[in-house]
C-alpha cells in the first residue's frame, strides 16, 4: 500500500481513506456479464457470491421474496462489476438495509430481498495523481483519475426480474490517499464511484 504525501504543487483536500471493497472471486468480464452461473450455495449457508446469477436475470431461490412494505426494509446487496471480480460494496448501503454472513448465522443472506447490478460504462480520465510514497520515499507511480459512468440495474433476489435502474456518473474531486500497487506496476486507473448516488436511487424501492 502506498500513500500520498501533499506538496505545495498538490495541495488538495484528500479523503481520508479509499472506500472499502470486499472482493468476491467470480467468472466474467468488463462488460458486466459472468462467464458462468455460480451455482446455488449450500443448504446450510448464503454467501454473496450466491447472488451473482441474479445481475444474469437467474433468481437465487433460497432469497426473501421481494415485498416492498410502506415503513419497511427489503433488505438489498450492492454488487459491483470489476475487472475479473464481482464485489460487494457495503459502502453503497445504508445501514439496517445489508444482511451478510455470520458464523453464527450462515444463511442471514437469505433475508436479502433485493439485488443491485452495477456495470461500469463509460471511464474518462480527469485528472493524473502522483507524489505516492513507499517507507517516506516518493515514487514515479502515477494513479489516473477517472470521471466513471455506471448503469445499475436492480433486481428481485428470489426472481432476477428487473425492477428499477438507473445510470449515474461519478466524479472524485481529489485524488485518493492511499492506493495498492502491484509489483512492477507503475501506474493505476482509478475509478470514481458515489455511494450517495447509489443509496439515493435504492432508497424507495428498499425503504419505501
Amino acid at each position: 500500500m502506498q500513500h500520498r504525501t501533499l506538496t505545495p504543487l498538490v495541495r488538495t483536500t484528500l479523503a481520508a481513506a479509499a472506500s472499502l471493497l470486499v472482493l468476491t472471486a467470480c467468472g466474467g468480464d468488463d462488460s458486466g456479464g459472468n462467464a458462468g452461473t455460480p451455482a446455488v450455495g449450500a443448504a446450510d449457508q448464503l454467501f454473496d457470491t450466491d447472488f451473482q446469477q441474479v445481475c444474469d436475470g437467474v433468481g437465487q431461490p433460497a432469497a426473501t421474496a421481494y415485498t416492498p412494505v410502506a415503513g419497511s426494509i427489503s433488505p438489498v446487496v450492492v454488487l459491483v462489476q470489476q475487472e475479473g471480480f464481482m464485489s460487494s460494496r457495503s459502502s453503497a448501503v445504508r445501514a439496517g438495509w445489508e444482511r451478510v454472513w455470520e458464523a453464527d448465522a450462515t444463511m442471514k443472506m437469505a433475508e436479502l430481498q433485493l439485488v443491485a447490478c452495477v456495470t461500469r460504462t463509460n471511464a474518462v480520465r480527469v485528472q493524473e495523481c502522483d507524489g505516492y510514497e513507499i517507507d517516506g520515499a516518493v515514487t514515479d507511480n502515477v494513479v489516473h483519475l477517472n470521471e466513471t459512468t455506471y448503469d445499475i440495474v436492480l433486481r428481485a433476489a428470489a426472481t432476477g426480474e428487473e425492477v428499477a435502474r438507473t445510470s449515474v456518473t461519478a466524479a472524485d474531486d481529489s485524488c485518493p490517499m492511499f492506493v495498492s500497487f502491484s509489483d512492477g506496476e507503475t501506474e493505476k486507473e482509478w475509478y470514481s464511484f458515489d455511494d450517495a448516488a447509489v443509496q439515493d436511487f435504492l432508497t424507495p424501492h428498499v425503504a419505501p
